[in-house]
């Protein structure tokens, strides 16, 4: 029969762990009641959604489900991003196994009738405790994914409503509108960079379109570039929130003259994908290679700029693809060179 070894009660049992030959590491056996009550690391991703998904996983219980990781952050840390200002507060985190621990806080999964195993990690500054909590899932720190834009956005604070933008999935859409700049940067740093636009972005709800043909990673990031651009005036909120608000069936282009925003309406509403029905080339639109990017970006942001000038353009004649060429990497610089990134 196991038995539950006796612990030091409540955070005592952190505080009191073994010292290992690995500098600023201990070890500790508390329960599995103890483990719920410590505060999920600050940065951590959506776990909450993930314990349905776990579950079967967990049902063949391994002894790796029973190790668990702890950060004993020693004093408050201070880090800046783009200028603004972050804290971690001193204490400790539950930094790996929070998925776990919700699972049993639900009920999901049965309290072990053992102590578990834990990790304390000793951390003193922002960037180690960053990269420690990136060491668990080495993959996703090294490329943006969705759990990596949930990560960054707990990490920012950033209070959002549209489940889109809350659960990541737009990390097509944040590679793009950074390009070439986001070689190197981590995920929180290319979020970050967007921090204050991605707010307005959220009210704007163009990160969820009515017309589901919209909700695609081009238009994310064409939400992401304008919106830093145009720093968010009421011209360019009002050309996102027309996008997100329309469907196919009340699309108008009726007008000899189209403006920015109808014109890219009817690109993406209009005509079969496969085929060449305006501006773009047959079987470019929504893809993601770059020369396919590239002409989707040069068109989208021609046609927000023409909007932003309140110059409609005769559909007929007016938006040639010659007019458009290096518009994508063009608009990039000239946001880089007024909104520098944090490298």
């Amino acid at each position: 029969m196991t038995q539950v070894l006796k612990m030091p009660d409540g955070e005592q049992v952190f505080k009191d762990a073994t010292p290992t030959p690995i500098p600023g590491t201990s070890i500790c056996f508390p329960t599995i009641e103890q483990l719920i009550k410590v505060t999920p690391f600050k940065g951590n991703r959506l776990f909450r959604l993930r314990v349905k998904k776990m579950l079967k996983h967990w049902k063949t219980q391994l002894p790796t489900h029973f190790i668990f990781g702890v950060v004993r952050i020693r004093k408050e840390l201070e880090f800046t991003l783009n200028g603004e200002d972050y804290t971690y507060n001193a204490g400790n985190q539950l930094i790996d196994g929070n998925t776990r621990c919700e699972g049993y806080r639900m009920g999901d999964l049965d309290i072990p009738d053992h102590n578990v195993i834990c990790i304390v990690f000793d951390i003193d500054d922002a960037a180690s405790l960053q990269d420690l909590y990136d060491s668990y899932d080495a993959d996703a720190a090294a490329k943006t994914t969705a759990e990596g834009i949930q990560s960054a956005l707990e990490t920012l604070n950033l209070l959002l409503d549209t489940k889109p933008l809350i659960l990541g999935a737009w990390s097509t859409a944040l590679r793009t509108a950074l390009n070439g700049e986001a070689k190197g940067l981590t995920t929180l740093s290319q979020v970050a960079y967007f921090k204050d636009e991605l707010s307005k972005i959220d009210k704007s709800k163009i990160f969820k379109c009515e017309d589901p043909a919209l909700n695609v990673q081009m238009i994310k990031a064409l939400a992401l570039i304008v919106a830093k651009v145009y720093n968010c005036n009421n011209r360019c909120m009002e050309g996102l929130r027309r996008i997100a608000s329309i469907k196919t069936k009340d699309l108008d282009t009726t007008a000899d003259k189209w403006d920015g925003i109808t014109a890219i309406l009817y690109e993406w509403l209009q005509g079969r994908k496969d085929e060449k029905h305006f501006v773009l080339r047959a079987g470019f639109r929504n893809k993601t290679q770059f020369a396919q990017v590239e002409e989707q970006m040069n068109f989208l942001l021609y046609a927000f700029d023409i909007w932003m000038q309140d110059r409609p353009l005769d559909k007929s004649k007016g938006w040639k693809p010659s007019y458009m060429e290096d518009v994508y990497t063009e608009t990039l610089a000239d946001m880089f060179e007024a909104n520098p990134i944090d490298q």
